[in-house]
């Protein structure tokens, strides 16, 4: 379940993607059209910016959780798989902080806090001092 969550936040972020040099056209990701020559090379070349879903739709309650993983792992270069989740914490305005760690093996486990506003979208994410108690 959590893989598909994350495979379909990259297929609509990837979708959301325009051309480099041309920003009103959309990127075409038909799988019949071969790449032009150099393409491959010049993407590995460059290093991509990280994606985050800042100004997302609303986050139904029951995903928040597994879209704070998956944006944290995201950022933090670690698979999900590596991070476990806190309960949702509902602030006083109904914003919403979700505190994730990332086992970052040699380096330790690393604490981060996903914030969601009061409509349930996505603000950002922020690094704790610690792992998750």
């Amino acid at each position: 379940m959590k893989i598909a969550i994350g495979v379909a936040f990259a297929t609509i972020i990837l979708a959301a993607c325009t051309s480099s040099g041309n920003p009103t056209a959309a990127l075409d990701v038909s799988k019949d059209k071969p790449l032009p020559p150099g393409a491959a090379a010049q993407a590995a070349e460059e290093d991509p910016p990280k994606v985050m879903a800042t100004g997302t739709s609303p986050i139904k309650p029951n995903l928040q959780v597994a879209f704070c993983i998956d944006q944290v792992a995201f950022l933090h270069e670690a698979t999900p798989q590596l991070a476990r989740a806190g309960e949702r914490q509902i602030a006083a305005d109904g914003s919403i902080t979700i505190d994730v760690a990332i086992d970052k093996g040699a380096e330790g486990t690393r604490a981060y806090a996903c914030q969601l506003d009061q409509e349930n979208r996505f603000v950002g994410v922020t690094t704790l001092g610690g792992g998750l108690h």
